[in-house]
């Protein structure tokens, strides 16, 4: 209910309505009523307020993970990732078996370099090996274009182990789609032109099977599933139909990107037949060598563009400004987002709060 009142009689009824059901609620749903009462002061701008609550509800309810891993997102969607990274940390120390703290510990691990997040990776495995969360991460390390581990195979496998362990999470279908859709453009050798991968990915690239297995697993949760779900009431196909639009878009957008990552991993693996030596690839400098030659066109003036799902908004490359482009997951419109979400609109805000209850 507190949903519907925040869209459709104001805060102030919303607030009311929860502070009563704090009184009325059993223990066992405290949590989640302290969650949503964040959740409204995140929503009128009441930062504080909102870390104050959180943390009230990690003293009260220490036993629910998922205030947790709120005082987590709270940090993501301020832009703070210094304090997200120390909530996760912090989390994990009491929720150590809990696979969702991991996959964000993992995630956030990528302003680290690819190299520290694939340590935290195989840490997590050890601590939760059958989370599909954690091993969708792991996935997508392998599917960042500007990682000297980019690799689609180990990326293929470890997605395989994420939908099998955890099929209600939607971002590892979605994941799942940006493989499929650059495995084309690989077997191609990047060959076509723009306009022939678009038209490929569009009507030639088959993933009838793919959108029948996420139907019968049926996902409800994930960022970039929630990103790609317009309404309350949109099937699984729909949802994994608008993330294919979606990532479309981006792929062409970042084309030249994948496949550079393409080449050196083609050239690391030529190197490797021939020689038994790896220094030149684990030589640091050379290394961020190869990531600023993958470097694309980026945000110019970030802070002040808007994104929602058209990458049309995004600022055109000025010839003496290249900036960093966030690949840690499969939409990078979705990770640029939530690190702003004070920047939002009401609505837009609403949405990424609240969920899809808000989709008009």
């Amino acid at each position: 209910k507190n949903k519907l009142t925040v869209d459709n009689a104001g805060v102030q009824k919303a607030q009311k309505l929860l502070n009563r059901a704090l009184m009325d609620v059993p223990d066992k749903s405290r949590a989640q009523v302290l969650l949503e009462c964040s959740r409204v002061e995140e929503y009128i701008g009441k930062i504080d307020k909102a870390r104050e609550i959180l943390a009230k509800a990690r003293k009260e309810t220490k036993h629910e993970w998922k205030v947790f891993l709120e005082s987590v997102m709270l940090e993501v969607r301020c832009g703070n990732r210094d304090g997200a990274l120390k909530e996760a940390k912090s989390a994990l120390e009491i929720h150590s078996g809990t696979g969702r703290l991991w996959a964000i510990l993992v995630q956030l691990t990528h302003a680290h370099g690819p190299d520290q997040q694939r340590l935290v990776f195989r840490e997590a495995l050890k601590q939760v090996p059958k989370s599909g969360e954690v091993w969708c991460e792991g996935a997508r390390v392998h599917l960042h274009p500007l990682s000297p581990h980019f690799d689609l195979e180990t990326a293929s496998r470890y997605l395989e182990f994420a939908i099998q362990f955890t099929p209600q999470y939607g971002d590892s279908f979605v994941e799942a789609l940006r493989f499929h859709l650059l495995r084309y453009d690989q077997a191609t050798n990047f060959t076509m032109t723009d306009e022939d991968y678009k038209n490929c990915m569009e009507e030639k690239i088959d993933t009838r099977a793919l959108e029948q297995r996420c139907v019968n697993a049926d996902p409800n949760y994930g960022a970039l599933w929630f990103h790609c779900k317009r309404g309350p009431f949109d099937t699984a196909r729909q949802v994994l139909r608008t993330a294919k639009k979606l990532l479309i878009a981006e792929l062409l957008k970042f084309r030249n990107v994948y496949k550079r990552a393409y080449l050196d991993q083609q050239a690391k693996t030529i190197k490797h037949t021939t020689s038994d030596t790896d220094e030149d690839i684990n030589d640091d400098h050379k290394r961020e060598d190869k990531q600023q030659q993958r470097t694309t066109p980026a945000l110019v003036n970030a802070a002040n563009a808007w994104i929602v799902d058209r990458l049309d908004d995004l600022p055109g490359a000025d010839s003496n400004t290249v900036g960093d482009i966030d690949f840690s997951t499969g939409l990078c419109s979705v990770n640029w987002i939530r690190e702003r979400v004070a920047s939002l609109s009401l609505t837009e805000k609403r949405k990424i709060l609240f969920g899809s209850y808000y989709c008009t």
